[in-house]
């Protein structure tokens, strides 16, 4: 099953459905694994008073090596 293409769009209806879809397509399709916070950074952003933080994570994969990560997430 290809993942689906309207990830992350905000054109043609809400973008939560792309996500929506994006994450049910993770479920169904994607690897299980655990990820561990290696640090975490205030940005100095806010959106809508949400702060975003920085996040290093190692994410390490089912039967596979772990790999580092850079992500961001609102809090």
């Amino acid at each position: 099953m290809p993942p689906p293409t309207m990830f992350g769009s905000q054109s043609g209806g809400s973008p939560g459905v792309g996500i929506a879809a994006y994450l049910a397509y993770l479920k169904t399709s994607g690897i299980a694994g655990r990820a561990l916070i290696r640090t975490v950074q205030d940005t100095g952003v806010a959106v809508v008073g949400d702060e975003v933080l920085a996040l290093q994570l190692e994410v390490s994969p089912a039967g596979g090596a772990g790999y580092p990560v850079t992500t961001a997430a609102m809090v």
